[in-house]
Order: C-alpha cells, then structure tokens, then sequence
C-alpha cells in the first residue's frame, strides 16, 4: 500500500502551487537590500586578497586573479557603502554583475581552450552555481534599476 492514497495527490499540487505562488510574491514585493547587506559582508570576509597575497597566485600562474579578488573587494565595498542611496549602489551592483559575467567567460574559455581537461561532474556543478548567480544579479539589478528610475520620476 502507497504510504498516501489518492485524495492527498490534489492536495499536494495545491500547497506546492502555493508555494510557487509564495517565492513569486517574494520576488516580486520583497525587498532587496537585506540580501545585499548579507551577500556584500559575506563576500568582503570571503575575498582571497584579505586572506592570500599577489605572490601565492603568481606562484599559482594566476597572477590575474588576485587582481580580479581586488576589484571583487572594491565592488562589495561600493556596494556595502552606498546601499542606502540607490542611484549608487545600482551602479556597484552592474559592477558585480559585469565582475562576475567576466568570470564565467575566463572560466568557460580556461575549459575550451586546455586541452586535456575532461568534463567531469565539479564542473557542471560550479557553471550550475554560476548561472544560478548570474540570475540572482540579474535580478538584483533589474528591482534597484526599476526603483531609481521611480525615485527619479517621483523626485
């Protein structure tokens, strides 16, 4: 015997269209700011040159990457500092986006263009996380586009 019987199957589609329902409103109404706060401290504390130096990536023959760190760093700062004026902080935020659309590019060619590097299951796993992210920022920078051109309509 199934461990639920028949009539429970509506029920279910119904509470998950609900939930369906739910994360719409949340994306829709919600705020946006409290997500960035987190993600912009958790970011500044993650950063690789707080924690490496410009000789351990060279030392890696990633020298460029310490670099990419760098203005990953400059960016959640800009973010952190100006996420209470939001004709600032949309700027930033384009910024990361841009950061991290650069990223997945140098990603995605560092796999085209090494000869022997066999697709295996981390690197579906780190471009299903990218792109995950790509659609966060996107989000992101669409809501705090659409509340500056508000503000600035509403004066």
């Amino acid at each position: 015997m199934p461990p639920f019987s028949l009539p429970f199957l509506p029920t279910i589609y119904v509470e998950m269209f609900d939930l369906l329902k739910k994360y719409k409103d949340i994306l829709v109404y919600y705020d946006h700011q409290p997500l960035l706060l987190f993600w912009a401290v958790s970011d500044l504390f993650n950063n690789q040159v707080l924690w490496t130096t410009l000789s351990y990536w060279e030392e890696m023959g990633q020298p460029d990457t310490y670099y990419l760190y760098l203005a990953y760093l400059f960016v959640s700062l800009g973010i952190l500092s100006t996420l209470n004026r939001v004709q600032w902080c949309v700027k930033f935020v384009f910024s990361y986006l841009m950061l991290h659309i650069f990223s997945t590019i140098r990603f995605v060619a560092e796999l085209y263009f090494t000869p022997d590097v066999e697709f295996e299951l981390y690197i579906v796993k780190n471009l299903t996380i990218t792109f995950v992210y790509f659609v966060l920022w996107v989000w992101i920078y669409t809501k705090m586009k659409k509340e500056a051109v508000l503000r600035k309509i509403n004066g």
